[in-house]
């Protein structure tokens, strides 16, 4: 038994000292890390401040270079008011006492000074020296003003600004010479020295600046290396590169320092951190730790099964803790991804279908799929920005849009629920709307759809009326007021119940409307919208006979076209769609696509696939960047959210290869990020431009008509007709194949740009 005990003993005496090591070891590293941190945080700091001294510097440089030219074509005009001035040296004297002007010169047109406050210079020229000869290009440009940056007057040795004019003559040139001391006094608080010591540290911090190609150190927060070398102190003077911030021990002085050295500029920043003064509560930390674990060494021969299932049990619940935690901070920015990376597939094959397939019955079904498809991106796109549900914000975002298309949306949306309630539709869209414009058809559609269920859940018979017109824009020409209109003989609301329309969870009538199946929010939300776009719902309403909601919003015009029979044009606006025509081919160009999704390769290069560009995929950015370092591509497309290494890490790593061919190459970010701020972020990282998933094909060409090199692109083969959604005259098609012939024919010839004889000779006969 007692050697048993003695044996206890020493297991827990091993495990003492063991679990002392593993916190010692735990608490040096966590100081470590927390201290390369600081000091890259500093490093920040020093950057800004550095920064921002330059651009005072700069700022007031500038501000009294105007203020001396001022105070030059001032004593030009004094001596041509005053010409006896023009050789008296005292009261050019005083009159340089007066502006507060150190000297005066006068030149004649030829550039030699003959007259001044300083006789020693008359004769001089502007050939006299590199200093005067910086003013030469005055004798060639009477209009000139100039004002040279501050430089050392070789006669006084003291520092100097000269700033000259013309007469308003033109018969001779006036310079003036101040000493800027303000200008002085700032460069001189913001020498690297002097703004380096003046830096406020923690104790056992040491902030460096020294020169990025000498290694001299040219700052100290402590003074006691300015002057040496970063070699000199153990500090390698190549220890960074490429700018990246470098972490690194290092022996100075027979002291230990935790290191961070960045680069900014001229100079290389070092901020160290002294191990001693990190570690300085490690002991008590560990007589503390060693106490605790040496009282519970003593009860663990007592409660060790206890103890080994309670942790057992606060384990299992930490771990679910954690990771019920972490899926709640990563479900909205990786819901982004993980949702529209799929229906990137599914619009992007639908587009196929829409491009390739001529069976009618298809091209609806898939017509179909499209509109549920942008439906389902719409709500993706409301849920998915973080800060705007936080915020409790939505975001107005404008795009160009074709109207039949939102009027044909809403009225088949509409048609179904009327019919099911056995009610009458009455459309009035005025075919003068223009049928092209700008803005946000998704919030459109969403206030329409709020108010349009509206009315057919409070009607029981008679008629739902759908109204579209427009007014014209007094303020802007190149925009409209879009005016939308529902009417209904529904139950109509009594005044006193007006107020409560917009409230959020109030039912009107709630005893009457019990039946009726709506959440109360509809209408505040539909409000809030409006508002965003600077309008407001507006509604009338006879209790019991009805109610009419109607609001207007600022559109802008893309194009001219009037919308015509929507229904009509709407049939058009598909079949444009169905035969598409890419706009440009560019079979010499070559692209690069990154993205670790097969099928999002798939759908690109399917997209891609009429333009005959040559495109390269690579599932990685490793991969991407192998084939970057062999190939020299005109654009890259650059996926954002990859394993190993994302896009952003793929694009800095290819900058920072110096024989990388594609270093000027395009980057274009390819993600299904849609949190609001993305593409800032990505912008802000280095890339060139943004393209979102789903993809949209249209804004693809755009962006490779943007970047592609213009002699590599070549207009697209003649072919299957393209809307070019614009300016075209509207062609009424006659039911008498003769005047449909003819009608055409006048409206083509109309067009100069189109050879309308050989056209209609290839287009077979009138029928």
């Amino acid at each position: 038994r007692k050697s048993n005990m003695l044996l206890l003993w020493l297991v827990i005496a091993i495990v003492l000292v063991i679990m002392v090591l593993i916190v010692y070891a735990s608490l040096s590293r966590s100081k470590r890390d927390q201290a390369y941190q600081t000091d890259e945080m500093l490093i920040t700091q020093v950057e800004n401040v550095i920064a921002g001294n330059k651009l005072k510097e700069q700022s007031l440089t500038d501000s009294l270079k105007e203020s001396y030219i001022s105070k030059a074509r001032a004593v030009s005009y004094i001596i041509d008011s005053v010409p006896e001035t023009e050789y008296d040296i005292p009261e050019q004297i005083r009159i340089a006492k007066l502006m507060s002007i150190d000297e005066i010169h006068l030149f004649t047109v030829d550039g030699e000074i003959y007259s001044g406050t300083v006789p020693s210079y008359y004769g001089f020229t502007f050939d006299s020296g590199e200093q005067i000869r910086y003013f030469m290009p005055m004798l060639t440009d009477r209009a000139l003003s100039m004002c040279q940056d501050v430089t050392p007057n070789t006669a006084e040795s003291k520092p100097m600004m000269y700033a000259i004019c013309w007469n308003d003559a033109g018969t001779r040139m006036v310079q003036i010479g101040i000493e800027p001391r303000r200008l002085i006094e700032e460069m001189r608080s913001n020498e690297i020295s002097e703004v380096v010591s003046n830096l406020p540290v923690y104790e056992g911090i040491r902030i460096l600046v020294a020169d990025k190609e000498t290694g001299e150190i040219l700052g100290d927060t402590s003074s006691g290396y300015t002057g040496r070398t970063m070699d000199d102190i153990g500090l390698e003077s190549d220890g960074t590169s490429k700018g990246k911030m470098v972490r690194l021990p290092v022996r100075i002085d027979s002291s230990v320092f935790y290191s961070a050295v960045g680069e900014s500029g001229d100079y290389k920043i070092v901020v160290l951190s002294d191990k001693r003064t990190v570690n300085s509560d490690i002991p008590l930390t560990l007589t503390i730790v060693s106490v605790y674990l040496l009282i519970a060494a003593l009860s663990i021969g007592f409660i060790v099964k206890r103890m080994t299932d309670r942790r057992e049990r606060l384990v299992a619940i930490s771990e679910r803790a954690l990771a019920a935690n972490e899926a709640k901070s990563s479900f909205l920015s990786n819901m982004s991804h993980e949702i529209r990376t799929p229906i990137n597939a599914i619009l992007g094959m639908n587009e196929m279908i829409l491009r390739e397939c001529k069976d009618d019955s298809i091209v609806q079904y898939s017509g179909n799929i499209k509109t549920a498809g942008n439906t389902l991106l719409g709500i993706v796109n409301d849920i998915l920005d973080f800060s705007k549900i936080e915020a409790g914000k939505l975001e107005i975002i404008p795009v160009e849009y074709e109207l039949s298309s939102v009027i044909n949306d809403l009225v088949n949306m509409i048609r179904t629920r009327v019919d099911e309630k056995g009610l009458k539709l009455n459309l009035e869209i005025d075919r003068n709307i223009p049928k092209d414009l700008y803005g946000d058809e998704i919030r459109l559609k969403q206030i329409a759809t709020n108010i349009l269920t509206n009315a057919v859940k409070y009607t029981n018979k008679g008629n739902i009326t759908f109204s579209v017109s427009y007014e014209k824009d007094d303020e802007d020409a190149d925009c409209i007021i879009l005016r939308v209109s529902v009417r209904d003989t529904g139950i109509g609301i009594k005044q006193e119940d007006m107020e409560k329309l917009f409230s959020k969870f109030e039912r009107i009538e709630e005893k009457r409307n019990r039946s009726v199946e709506v959440t109360g929010l509809g209408m505040s939300i539909t409000q809030g919208l409006l508002e965003m776009m600077g309008s407001r719902l507006e509604v009338k309403s006879t209790y019991g006979l009805g109610s009419a909601f109607s609001f207007g919003v600022k559109q802008r015009v893309i194009g001219r076209s009037p919308l015509g029979d929507y229904e009509e044009s709407w049939k058009r606006h598909e079949s444009a769609r169905r035969e598409y025509k890419q706009r440009f081919t560019a079979p010499s160009a070559t692209v690069l696509v990154v993205d670790d999704n097969e099928m999002n390769l798939v759908v690109l290069e399917s997209l891609l696939k009429e333009t005959k560009l040559r495109v390269d995929t690579a599932l990685s950015g490793r991969e991407g960047l192998s084939l970057t370092s062999r190939n020299l591509y005109d654009v890259i497309f650059l996926d954002h959210m990859m394993p190993e290494m994302d896009g952003i890490e793929t694009l800095h790593a290819l900058k920072d290869e110096e024989d990388n061919p594609n270093l000027k190459s395009p980057v274009i970010c390819l993600t299904a990020n849609a949190i609001s701020g993305a593409k800032e972020e990505y912008m802000a990282a280095g890339f060139d431009d943004y393209l979102s998933k789903p993809i949209d094909s249209d804004r693809l060409e755009e962006l490779l008509l943007k970047y592609l090199p213009d002699e590599k692109i070549e207009e697209a083969e003649a072919g299957a007709w393209y809307d070019m959604s614009g300016e075209d005259p509207e062609i009424e098609v006659s039911d008498q194949p003769t005047d449909a012939y003819d009608r055409c024919f006048e409206l083509l010839s109309a067009a100069s740009e189109i050879d309308v004889g050989t056209g209609l000779k290839n287009s077979g006969s009138k029928k």
